[in-house]
């Protein structure tokens, strides 16, 4: 049984990498992302939940990417490495898709304004 995950940082040129690994190495963190993108400013910019070396999150989005202000732009759901789920963020002007397994487009899209439905050019 591995310990618990050790945490590292790095310095690129966008800002600053942390993860959480294994003792093998291996993004992971139990309670939160295994790794955070932020600027050297502290704004978060990328959030990515892992289990067993793939993008995995039971309970909400596993991948997600911020603003240059920190707030959400894009939410997609993950479970085993493979996306279930794909939430867009513009302004005040939500998109959500989900997806089959095979990760293919299905039709169902839905459309959110001040968190009720709303579409423009459609029912």
């Amino acid at each position: 049984m591995e310990s618990k995950p050790r945490t590292t940082k790095a310095k690129t040129g966008k800002g600053i990498i942390t993860a959480w690994l294994t003792d093998s190495g291996m993004p992971y963190r139990e309670d939160g992302p295994a790794i955070i993108a932020q600027t050297d400013q502290g704004v978060i910019t990328k959030e990515i939940w892992m289990k067993n070396n793939e993008i995995h999150r039971d309970n909400g989005p596993a991948f997600v990417t911020y603003s240059e202000l920190g707030l959400p732009q894009e939410k997609i759901y993950f479970q085993h490495g493979k996306p279930t789920k794909t939430e867009s963020i513009f302004g005040e002007l939500t998109k959500t898709v989900k997806r089959k397994e095979d990760t293919k487009f299905t039709n169902e899209v839905t459309f959110m304004r001040d968190f009720e439905l709303h579409n423009e050019n459609g029912p």
